[in-house]
């Protein structure tokens, strides 16, 4: 899925400013490849999604009025994983080079959607919306290893961090979903 151009800038200057030090990974952290939030003293791994994106609306491109709506859909209306106002997450095997976003979901009937934009290129692929992504803090933990944080708490409802599969994949990503309740407190 592409992203706008602010995003790939904001996200390549987020890494290259990494640490160079290596550090060790978190005491029992998995191996696999994926994403984690500990949660009372235990690791888990955020569910993944394989985000495949549906257009709605093709009559506003075809008419002329801009970009066609595009979502992607993750099942359920809530995440199974609940986390912190402002959680930690680790994130194995994906390299921040190639793009990690964290993005709020909006909830419809039973399902969560992330909204994306399709420009008249189909060839560029989806784009999320600007106001649906958050700015985050990430750091270098080992070769294949970051922690991210937002930098700001987040409010209640539903988000999902987006990595890309790897190589040129334009349409496609992994979506793993979190959610923050509405009884969170912020510190």
């Amino acid at each position: 899925m592409r992203r706008s151009a602010g995003w790939v800038i904001l996200t390549a200057m987020t890494a290259i400013a990494l640490p160079a030090a290596a550090q060790q990974a978190p005491e029992g952290l998995p191996a696999e490849k994926g994403v984690y939030y500990r949660a009372d003293s235990n690791w888990v791994p955020l569910p993944r999604t394989l985000l495949l994106p549906f257009m709605e609306g093709e009559a506003r491109q075809v008419f002329g009025f801009g970009g066609t709506r595009v979502n992607s859909q993750l099942s359920g209306a809530h995440a199974l994983v609940r986390s912190g106002a402002r959680p930690t997450f680790y994130v194995r095997g994906f390299s921040p080079f190639e793009g990690i976003y964290l993005i709020k979901g909006r909830v419809r009937n039973e399902y969560r959607v992330l909204p994306m934009t399709m420009r008249r290129n189909v060839f560029d692929g989806p784009e999320f919306h600007r106001g649906d992504g958050m700015d985050l803090e990430i750091r270098s933990i080992t070769a294949d290893l970051v922690s991210l944080q937002p930098r700001t708490d987040l409010k209640p409802g539903e988000y999902a961090i987006v990595v890309p599969p790897g190589g040129d994949f334009r349409w496609l990503g992994f979506g793993y979903s979190f959610g923050v309740p509405a009884t969170t407190g912020t510190r």
